[in-house]
């Protein structure tokens, strides 16, 4: 039964890897969708190069003859997530053929076929799959399948009002142009993903109404992405404007300070406008207040310009910051104000902590021997390649993969072919990702997808 159900999702999964014209199946995504990607698949499927690949089973057949199976290969394909189900539409141009293609391999995919009216629907217990000459539609099932019938069958003959094609965000995703593009409303996101990006936005903001377009492009050796935000909420887009009068573009100046096993690098350039914004912010205003209750923490935030941290693999951080003015920590008097034990001139410890100043740099960290870095230069190659695409950045964060003690959500077999990962904040509401690979010579979906399909 195991292995009946995981050859069914590769079948299902062979879909998205297979590629918006034909309004009658793009009107079958639901409109309260939630996450719509769109997958162009004859670009994906030519990119990765498995047609010289050795697979057997029924992959082998998807993969070598796509024909066989009857969907028209040269539409794209949508995916989504809505309230009630997941699954994905792709136009067709031959039933019977993918009728024969399930009733030859029923019993791997584990899959029963049943005609019904105008379509013909192939199901496990987990999965409906309703086709016929022009459309299909998957989606995930639980309880009484024939309730999910009647839902499949209103999503395959409803119109363009009825559909997520009326929606705007649909000719973002169409108007991209890469090889995979995501929709999403902010609130189906991880908090994790949007990361503190949140901070700039205003307090108790409704997350439906924040939108992503994520759009990426498969090429050799590296995944390339852009990721916009966007919203019809005014009070949302007032903030981003706001945000983007109080940003500006960093320097760069700490490339040389960070060592070679960084497992994670960040950069920002501080202004006092941005200090400002995050001070309305409830949760980040909170955080500084309290903070300041320790050190002259404001005084420090008016004197920041470019600001870089590194951690490496042991969980060790440092902290670097740019000072234009240092005379608020140059007497080391304001220590016994707060109650801070001083390590030497101009250098301190609270708790397990350690900061202090180095000429114009502040710097902060967890492990007080590190306070020696400060001086210390290295020629971290794979920092120093990024060099460029780091000035031009507001913010920059990049992760050292191989350095990183865990990255739990792939597979052993993905993260030992991995490298970096780059994240470039070039406008307020842009962010641009970057992952390259080990192997320089395969289309990095290959390296992604090989682990699952062998």
């Amino acid at each position: 039964m195991v292995k009946r159900t995981v050859y069914f999702f590769l079948f299902v999964f062979s879909f998205l890897l297979a590629s918006c014209s034909k309004r009658e199946y793009v009107n079958s995504l639901p409109k309260d969708s939630q996450l719509v990607a769109q997958i162009d698949v004859v670009d994906l499927f030519q990119k990765a190069g498995f047609e010289d690949e050795k697979i057997s089973g029924v992959l082998q057949e998807l993969i070598h003859h796509p024909e066989h199976v009857g969907i028209d290969w040269n539409e794209k394909v949508y995916a989504y997530v809505s309230n009630n189900a997941m699954g994905f539409v792709a136009a067709m141009n031959d039933a019977d053929k993918l009728t024969g293609f399930l009733e030859k391999h029923a019993k791997a995919l584990g899959v029963t076929l049943d005609v019904d009216g105008d379509y013909t629907w192939a199901s496990t217990d987990m999965l409906l799959v309703g086709y016929n000459d022009e459309q299909l539609l998957a989606m995930t099932i639980y309880g009484d399948g024939m309730v999910f019938r009647q839902r499949a069958r209103k999503f395959m003959k409803q119109d363009v009002a009825e559909s997520f094609v009326s929606n705007p965000s649909f000719q973002k995703i169409e108007a991209s142009g890469s090889d995979l593009s995501i929709y999403a409303v902010a609130s189906v996101l991880p908090e994790s993903i949007l990361g503190k990006w949140l901070a700039f936005l205003p307090d108790n903001i409704d997350l439906n109404s924040l939108y992503t377009i994520l759009a990426a492009d498969f090429n050799t050796g590296r995944l390339d992405a852009g990721i916009n935000f966007y919203s019809d909420n005014p009070e949302i887009q007032e903030s981003i404007k706001n945000l983007s009068s109080s940003l500006k573009l960093q320097n760069g100046v700490f490339l040389d300070h960070i060592p070679s096993d960084f497992s994670l690098y960040g950069s920002l350039c501080c202004t006092p406008e941005l200090v400002s914004f995050l001070k309305k912010n409830r949760e980040t205003g909170m955080a500084m207040e309290l903070i300041a209750q320790v050190v002259p923490f404001y005084e420090l935030l008016d004197n920041l310009e470019d600001v870089a941290f590194y951690t490496s693999s042991s969980g060790d951080f440092m902290t670097y910051g740019q000072l234009k003015n240092t005379d608020f920590l140059t007497n080391d008097s304001w220590a016994s104000k707060y109650g801070i034990r001083m390590l030497g001139n101009h250098s301190y410890a609270f708790g397990s902590y350690s900061f202090g100043l180095n000429a114009d740099v502040f710097y902060l960290s967890s492990n007080p021997q590190w306070r020696n870095r400060v001086d210390a230069t290295y020629q971290n190659d794979l920092l120093v390649s990024w060099a460029d695409k780091v000035k031009d950045t507001y913010g920059f964060v990049m992760v050292n993969l191989p350095k990183m003690l865990e990255v739990p959500f792939l597979p052993s077999e993905i993260r030992n072919q991995l490298e970096i990962a780059a994240i470039r904040w070039t406008q307020p509401e842009h962010f641009e990702l970057t992952v390259c690979v080990k192997n320089q010579r395969d289309n990095v979906l290959k390296v992604f997808l090989q682990p699952w399909i062998k």
